[in-house]
């Protein structure tokens, strides 16, 4: 009987310690520390993926081990990429601060009224 529940427990017991694997974290503003909402997270080459809540967080529940990109990519932030496994990062959540991207819009020249214009430049039809 013992040997049965000895072999039970040794063939279960991969299932689960997977079950119990969790990764959660915060994402914010790196200029302003606000929360993040509604990022996107995901593992690469995974179907494992969520969302931010209102204050930031994500959690992935069963988060399998091994090696995994970090994928954070967001609306108006530089996408963020950090290689995570089940080892260094289930006991303490992540603290990911995403940098703003910064576009320079093209170069505008502002010219006073000109009041003939029509009849310097003809008129548009």
């Amino acid at each position: 009987m013992r040997s049965i529940v000895f072999f039970s427990v040794i063939i279960f017991l991969p299932e689960i310690l997977y079950a119990q694997n969790k990764l959660s974290g915060r994402i914010t503003d790196a200029g302003n520390e606000h929360p993040v909402a509604s990022a996107t997270v995901y593992l690469s080459k995974t179907k494992i993926g969520t969302i931010t809540n209102n204050n930031g967080e994500f959690i992935f529940q069963n988060f399998p081990n091994g090696n995994y990109n970090l994928i954070v990519p967001c609306l108006g932030f530089e996408t963020f990429n950090q290689t995570v496994n089940y080892y260094n990062y289930t006991n303490s959540p992540l603290n990911i601060k995403l940098i703003p991207k910064i576009k320079d819009l093209p170069e505008v020249i502002v010219e006073s009224f000109d009041r003939d214009g029509w009849k310097k430049w003809g008129i548009f039809l």
